[in-house]
């Protein structure tokens, strides 16, 4: 089984804050491996098929894990096409991450060119039909139990007690426990599994196999893993890595 147990890391550390920015918004993504990005309350595991839409004037803040390197392209809108003035997920097609490989090239380059007007002319149009609403692991504001959220992110298959994370924060179970579900509306318990998911999808996008996964994100069984999964997704992990939702075809 794999196994491994994160430190208690601070937010500055796990999180380096991104610079604000003037008026265009960004795409975040990611060519291999895994980001992990927050924003306001919220976090998104970034697998190469999904990328991340924050407007102008939003921080964000990210880690990367799994040799996972952030990049960037600034994005504006133009007469005819208007960007979203919320933070939401895209998925990428091979043609669309290709568009902004392209195009953040372009970028470095001094001046404006036809090439690079139409290559964020085309981002618009592929940017338009593949937005979905951001759901998100839903960060709590209380510093000590957004340290225990970090730390799951930043490792899912930690498998602390309540008892043991109460410990490490300072806190007393219960308040732990009343604190929690009332900042994110989840126990503690609950968050965890939705991490852990969301981990177990990123590397199912990648390849890895059900196996790996399974283990790697804290489960110490395969068919507990893929019961979990199934009631959540409606299909198995198998026929999940097998679908268009992880090969990111569709928006």
């Amino acid at each position: 089984m794999f196994q491994r147990r994160c430190s208690l890391p601070g937010p500055d550390n796990l999180f380096p804050r991104s610079d604000r920015r003037g008026g265009e918004g960004r795409i975040l993504f990611t060519l291999s491996g895994i980001v992990v990005v927050s924003v306001d309350n919220g976090s998104w595991v970034l697998p190469p098929q999904r990328a991340l839409w924050v407007p102008a004037d939003v921080d964000y803040s990210s880690f990367a894990r799994k040799s996972g390197a952030l990049r960037s392209f600034a994005l504006a809108g133009t007469d005819t096409m208007a960007v979203p003035d919320a933070v939401r997920l895209l998925n990428l097609s091979p043609f669309f991450r290709e568009l902004l490989i392209e195009a953040s090239r372009s970028e470095d380059l001094a001046g404006q060119t036809v090439r690079s007007t139409c290559l964020k002319s085309l981002i618009l149009s592929e940017f338009e039909g593949k937005l979905h609403p951001a759901g998100r692991m839903v960060a709590p504001s209380d510093s000590r139990l957004l340290n225990i959220c970090q730390a799951i992110l930043a490792d899912p298959s930690d498998n602390r007690t309540i008892d043991e994370w109460a410990h490490t924060v300072g806190m007393s179970r219960r308040a732990l426990t009343r604190n929690f579900r009332q900042q994110t509306g989840l126990s503690l318990a609950v968050w965890r599994q939705q991490a852990r998911l969301e981990e177990a999808t990123a590397r199912l996008r990648m390849g890895e196999s059900v196996t790996r996964v399974a283990y790697e994100v804290g489960y110490e069984s395969i068919a507990t893993f893929s019961m979990i999964f199934r009631q959540n997704f409606g299909m198995s992990p198998s026929r999940y890595a097998r679908s268009d939702a992880a090969v990111g075809l569709h928006g």
